[in-house]
């Protein structure tokens, strides 16, 4: 059988010139709880494709009444506008306490 979905691969905008402007990026921002690069995206990709994760986080029995949390994880794996800058997100952000995967 094939798989159903590609193999999971790191969020491509972490390299992505675009990442500060993007609006998709800052969607995905959002959606971890993360603080934003920029409060005002202005950039609008046309053809993003981003891979959804849930996952059951053992470490978080005991906040769920002993079930494991469900999380969510969302990675841009493919985009039409992506323009490579290798660690553009790390320059942007050095002193994060936390880094996109």
């Amino acid at each position: 059988r094939p798989p159903r979905a590609p193999a999971p691969t790191c969020c491509i905008c972490i390299n992505c010139k675009l990442v500060d402007r993007c609006k998709l990026y800052h969607w995905v921002e959002e959606m971890h709880q993360q603080p934003h690069l920029t409060e005002e995206a202005d950039f609008d990709p046309s053809d993003p494709q981003v891979q959804v994760f849930l996952r059951n986080e053992e470490e978080a029995e005991n906040v769920a009444d002993g079930r494991p949390l469900l999380t969510t994880e969302y990675d841009v794996f493919a985009c039409d506008a992506f323009a490579l800058d290798k660690g553009r997100w790390l320059r942007l952000v050095p002193d994060a306490e936390y880094a996109p995967t």
